[in-house]
Order: structure tokens, then C-alpha cells, then sequence
């Protein structure tokens, strides 16, 4: 998505534009006739904001579009004509019809109906139909590398806080919208658990169980006398509902302190 200049305006003013599928123009070629000295200084100012923005944007033609939503819910939904819009059902999180507001379904039972919806119009008391927005259209391509954006709203669950994460879609290539599995796995998640006889199972989306990172940080100590570490082990790749992680405090490796009931803080990075 390439940047390009336009202008001046009957104002005199110059403006900044993304322009989807064209090769980003050099200003200047087309201009130099017309421009005096203030106008050549601001496209050479341009030129050189031009590079620095598509550089960090990935090179201008390729750039990466990060789309945003409300919240995610964690849940299937069994009715997308009859989506409930109350926090109660939503992980907290509440929606109002009508407005545009994007909610990311993340544990359809059909997998190919995960993915970014607009909460459109009321259908019934707390109840509205979900479509798909114009950028995730159903019947058309997957883009391996899309992200959303989870609002500070966000949405928790069984402990895991997705506040503020970057979902991104892993799908391969040739994945169609409502026939593939769009494969979105959050950045990062964090929560809070209490160990049960040293142990707990952390239900959470895997992307990988050789390159998903798990970090554990003890809050507060409870039976801690023989622990001499803590491990997040025993990971199960998968999407929400299938993937997994187990925490675990050792006396030794792969030795548990059944005594521990420590609070732990952890967070699971997968990209």
C-alpha cells in the first residue's frame, strides 16, 4: 500500500495518501513543472517521510493492514443471526448493534466461522446478526499475516487476560474466508492462576509446541519448602479449546511439590 502526494488544494495544501495496488510515484517527476521553491522543499520532505514510512511499513507495496475489533468471544456461537450482545455472554465484554463494532469469534465449532464479524443491526431483546466485514469477506482470499487488534476492552477468560493482543492468522496459502480455518493465534496472553497440588492447566491457544514461549513468575508463596523451580510444560498445540500449557513447581525436573499452591503469574508469547 504505497504512499503518494496530493495537491495543493485550492488552499495551497498538500495531503497524504495510501493507494492500494500501484507502484508509490516520485512526486517530483510529475510536479517539477509547476513547483517553485516552497513546493519543491515540501516535496523533498516528503520524499524523505515517504521512505521512512514505508520502510517501517514493510516496504510500501506489501504493506500490513492492522485492522481492529471490540473483543473476542471464546465460546461458540451458535447462531450468528442470534449473536447475544451482553457482557454476560461475551467474556465481559458488551456490543451494541448497529454501530459497526467488530467482535472475533475464536472457538466456532466449525472452525471456518472464526474470524472478525460487524455486530449489525438488533434481531431481538440483547440479540443481533453478525456479518463479515469488507476486508474479511466471505468467499475470499485468507491473508496468511492478517492481524486484529484487540481493543483494551478485550475479552478474559478462565483466567487469560486478552486485553491489548494482536491476533494474526497463520492460515496457508489458498485459504478462502467461511471454508477455511483462518488459524488465528494472539501475540501474547497473560494471566493469573493458583496452583492445585503444584499444578495447573492453562487451556490457551498453542501456536507451536517447539516455538511458543511460556514465561512463569511466582506472585506469592504458599508450600513452597521443596520447590525449586517452576516449568511450563507438557504443551499441546492448538487453538483455543485444544491448545494447552501445564505449570507445574519441581523438586526436580519432571518432579512435582504437591505442597505448592503458590500464585503464579505467566504469560505465553506465540509469535
Amino acid at each position: 500500500m504505497p504512499l503518494s502526494l496530493t495537491g495543493p488544494d485550492d488552499d495551497g495544501l498538500f495531503g497524504l495518501q495510501f493507494v492500494a495496488g500501484q507502484a508509490t510515484p516520485d512526486p517530483s517527476d510529475a510536479l517539477q513543472p509547476y513547483l517553485g521553491e516552497d513546493e519543491k522543499a515540501i516535496v523533498a520532505a516528503f520524499n524523505q517521510m515517504k521512505a521512512i514510512l514505508e520502510t517501517l511499513l514493510g516496504g510500501g507495496v506489501n504493506a500490513q493492514v492492522v485492522h481492529t475489533a471490540k473483543g473476542i468471544v471464546t465460546a461458540n456461537v451458535a447462531d450468528l443471526d442470534q449473536f447475544l450482545t451482553n457482557s454476560i455472554n461475551n467474556d465481559g465484554v458488551s456490543y451494541t448493534p448497529g454501530e459497526g463494532q467488530i467482535v472475533v469469534l475464536m472457538a466456532q465449532t466449525t472452525a471456518s466461522e472464526n474470524g472478525p464479524y460487524v455486530v449489525g443491526e438488533m434481531t431481538g431483546p440483547f440479540r443481533a446478526a453478525l456479518a463479515r466485514p469488507s476486508w474479511w469477506a466471505s468467499g475470499s482470499a485468507i491473508i496468511s499475516g492478517s492481524m486484529i487488534s484487540i481493543g483494551a476492552n478485550g475479552a478474559t477468560y478462565g483466567g487469560s487476560v486478552y486485553q491489548g493482543c494482536t491476533l494474526k492468522s497463520f492460515a496457508p496459502a489458498g485459504g478462502v474466508v467461511d471454508t477455511d480455518d483462518p488459524q488465528l493465534f494472539p501475540d501474547e496472553i497473560h494471566g493469573q492462576v493458583t496452583l492445585t497440588n503444584g499444578g495447573a492447566v492453562l487451556s490457551v491457544p498453542v501456536r507451536s509446541n517447539t516455538q511458543t514461549i511460556v514465561a512463569v513468575d511466582r506472585l506469592s508463596a504458599v508450600g513452597t519448602a521443596l520447590t525449586v523451580q517452576y516449568n511450563g510444560s507438557a504443551i499441546v498445540a492448538g487453538n483455543l479449546g485444544t491448545g494447552s500449557i501445564t505449570i507445574a513447581a519441581e523438586i526436580a525436573a519432571g518432579t512435582i511439590n504437591v505442597a505448592d499452591g503458590s500464585v503464579i503469574n505467566w504469560s505465553v508469547s506465540n509469535w
